[in-house]
């Protein structure tokens, strides 16, 4: 099914206040954030997005992710061996953690005044890390159509952020972009996407039509 999504783009918002000044991270179109975690240099090229997925197991040695994975950002891991240090299979006992059956790490930070594009306000100084995972299961299957976002948040700065709000921002395209429809259920809390008419572009990509929908889970 690559040949239909359901997102453009999409972010975490996130406003606050520092000593009553209202700051932010509001990430559509512009960039608002950097990779990498908080304080390093965005530009290195081990701040990336990281990929495995559970068939790995099988075959470590050949999967520069798995034996790269980037347990110094943050990402989950096994420790099997118990010492604090990451030796990957096959030469090693270690392996990523896997929630689900297929796995991606990345961190990103707002903490370069230079990349704040978007609002132009002073950095939060925040950190997130991101988990992202699905389930490998037959597409009549719920957990099969579901991509779940853990994220850590973290102050890395030395300010108290007051009055916080964090908030969800999608721009969804079901199949072709020009003919969805959007709406709420509020007692669920979830926002959702939905195709007005037919959609040929869902219908080329082999698919029945869908609703794709967004929440907080926790």
């Amino acid at each position: 099914y690559k040949d239909v999504y359901s997102v453009f783009q999409g972010s975490i918002w996130v406003t606050g206040e520092v000593n009553g000044e209202k700051r932010g991270i509001i990430g559509d179109y512009e960039q608002d954030m950097g990779q990498g975690p908080w304080g390093q240099d965005n530009t290195d090229q081990a701040y990336k997005v990281y990929y495995v997925d559970i068939s790995m197991l099988n075959d470590p040695e050949n999967h520069d992710d798995f034996q790269n994975w980037p347990v110094n950002q943050g990402a989950p891991w096994v420790d099997v061996a118990g010492d604090g240090i990451y030796e990957p299979l096959p030469v090693g006992e270690d392996y990523p953690e896997f929630i689900g059956d297929k796995l991606a790490f990345f961190v990103a930070n707002d903490g370069d005044p230079s990349l704040k594009s978007n609002m132009g306000t002073n950095p939060l100084d925040l950190e997130m890390q991101f988990l992202v995972y699905s389930f490998e299961q037959s597409f009549s299957d719920d957990l099969a159509a579901s991509l779940f976002y853990k994220v850590l948040i973290i102050n890395k700065g030395s300010n108290t952020i007051d009055n916080t709000y964090f908030g969800l921002w999608f721009d969804d395209d079901i199949g072709t972009p020009g003919n969805d429809l959007v709406g709420v259920s509020v007692d669920r809390g979830l926002s959702y996407t939905y195709n007005g008419d037919v959609d040929d572009l869902v219908i080329q990509g082999g698919m029945q039509d869908f609703i794709k929908g967004s929440d907080f889970l926790q």
